[in-house]
């Protein structure tokens, strides 16, 4: 078999016309066919629509009263801020401890028995005790003088029993002389008594 030559056969012809190349018109150029003209977006409503639009709205009246509350200045924040000088007080109310030694805290104890067996309370509490005591103290405060107490010194020292000692004589001075602008009457009745008694025992 005979091989075939690559290539094309050597009968193959193109039928061109010798004239010169076809010229081809531009798009632009071209007439374009008339096409029928599309609704817009912008396009005008239906005339019962145009109608309803054009209408004027009714508004609805109100037979309900409408209360008006005073509207909340609001706060500054110079309002805000505490005032100068003044300390805001805690919900708390602060506390402090005692701290008594074993002799103090036996005769605490014994006062507090009293007020339970001899008062109407049966159930009266050493903070209760306690808070009378300083009560008492600060309304005698213009009659105390403290100005004689000597020196505590080092603790458990002679000289630190003997100013709770001089403590407990300048409560027992500003306690009489506040009894005495207080109940005079009662005061001078008592001052009598003793006498009395001081004449009984010299006769004695």
């Amino acid at each position: 078999m005979a091989r075939q030559r690559p290539g094309l056969p050597d009968d193959f012809t193109l039928d061109v016309a010798p004239e010169a190349p076809v010229q081809l018109d531009d798009y632009l150029d071209r007439e374009l066919p008339a096409t029928k003209p599309t609704q817009s977006a912008t396009a005008t409503p239906p005339p019962a629509q145009a109608a309803k639009k054009s209408e004027p709205r009714e508004e609805r009246k109100r037979d309900e009263k409408v209360l008006k509350l005073p509207r909340e200045k609001p706060r500054t924040a110079a309002a805000s801020q505490t005032r100068p000088g003044r300390v805001r007080e805690s919900r708390r109310p602060p506390r402090k401890e005692l701290s008594l030694d074993a002799e103090t805290q036996r005769k605490a104890d014994d006062v507090v028995d009293d007020i339970r067996e001899q008062g109407p309370q049966p159930d009266a509490t050493a903070s209760e005790f306690i808070r009378g005591l300083v009560q008492l103290a600060h309304d005698v405060r213009h009659k105390a003088d403290y100005s004689a107490l000597n020196r505590r010194g080092q603790w458990g020292s002679a000289t630190a029993r003997a100013f709770v000692a001089d403590l407990k004589e300048a409560f027992l001075r500003a306690i009489g002389e506040y009894f005495i602008d207080r109940y005079p009457l009662e005061a001078r009745k008592r001052m009598e008594e003793a006498q009395v008694e001081g004449r009984g025992q010299e006769s004695r």
